[in-house]
C-alpha cells in the first residue's frame, strides 16, 4: 500500500462493480420493499426520501444502480488514503453500498484501512460486524 488519495492511483471498473453489486442484491425489485435496517428501497436496493412511483422498469433500476455507483465510488475514492487491487476496490465500493455512505465513512473498517491495515485482515475482522442488525423496538 501507499500512501496518499486513492483515486489518483487505484482501478475502479465500472462495469465490474456494477456487475458484483448485482450479483450480492440478486434480482431487481420493481416494488418497493423493507431492508432489515427498515430503509425503504427499489430496484437494486436503491435507498431515496425522494418520492417515486410505486412500481420501475428494470430500466428505471438501472439508472438507480448507476446513481448509487457513482455516489458510493465518490465516497470510497474520497475517503480510502490507501492503494488497493482492483478486486478489494470492487468489494470495498460493494460493501459501502451496502452499509451506507455514512457508516462506511465512520468505520472502524475504513480507519484501519487507512492506517496501512493489511486489507485481506481488516475484511476478515471487520466486515462480519456489519452481518448483523438490531432493529430498535424488536425482541430480536
Amino acid at each position: 500500500m501507499t500512501d496518499g488519495n486513492a483515486d489518483d492511483h487505484n482501478d475502479w471498473p465500472k462495469e465490474e462493480i456494477k456487475k458484483f453489486m448485482k450479483e450480492v442484491i440478486g434480482k431487481y425489485s420493481s416494488t418497493w420493499y423493507y431492508s432489515p435496517f427498515g430503509w425503504r428501497l427499489i430496484g437494486w436496493s436503491h435507498y431515496t426520501l425522494e418520492s417515486t412511483k410505486d412500481e420501475i422498469t428494470e430500466q428505471e433500476a438501472e439508472e438507480f444502480l448507476e446513481k448509487d455507483y457513482r455516489l458510493i465510488t465518490r465516497v470510497c475514492q474520497h475517503y480510502l488514503k490507501v492503494r488497493l487491487n482492483q478486486n478489494q476496490n470492487i468489494a470495498l465500493v460493494s460493501f459501502a453500498f451496502d452499509i451506507g455512505p455514512t457508516n462506511f465513512i465512520k468505520s472502524k473498517f475504513l480507519e484501519r484501512l487507512n492506517s496501512g491495515e493489511d486489507p485481506v485482515k481488516v475484511a476478515e475482522e471487520e466486515m462480519y460486524k456489519w452481518v448483523y442488525v438490531t432493529i430498535i423496538g424488536s425482541n430480536g
